[in-house]
């Protein structure tokens, strides 16, 4: 069993623009850096939103990058469960999780009318 201590700083920076060139239309774009000194990660990831009005529908599409470090506690536990028969280790060389995820949607909007046959 290690009895060694670990440390993490964790360095984020975040920007985004709003883009609203009609009162139908507003696209949002943002990145965002993260630096995890305990495992030298670092990563720059991107969102890209638009929204589109029409009379009763409303469209929208996004666009998002993700990125996720390791922790400590993932990295470096160390607990034994003593008679239960097991042990829980971290794993020093875990990497990094990567995403990108894509959504599209329309809504529609007004009254809704339903016949019901019974």
């Amino acid at each position: 069993m290690d009895n060694t201590s670990h440390e993490q700083n964790n360095i984020d920076a975040y920007a985004q623009f709003d883009f609203n060139p009609s009162k139908r239309f507003n696209l949002v774009g943002s990145l965002r850096y993260d630096y995890f000194s305990a495992s030298g990660a670092d990563a720059l990831t991107a969102r890209l939103a638009a929204v589109c009005k029409l009379n009763r529908v409303m469209l929208r599409a996004n666009y998002a990058s993700g990125f996720r470090a390791p922790s400590l506690k993932e990295m470096y536990m160390h607990f034994d469960m003593g008679n239960m028969g097991y042990i829980i280790m971290g794993n020093p060389d875990l990497k990094p999780e990567k995403s990108n995820n894509f959504n599209v949607a329309a809504e529609l909007s007004g009254m809704v009318r339903w016949n019901w046959l019974f």
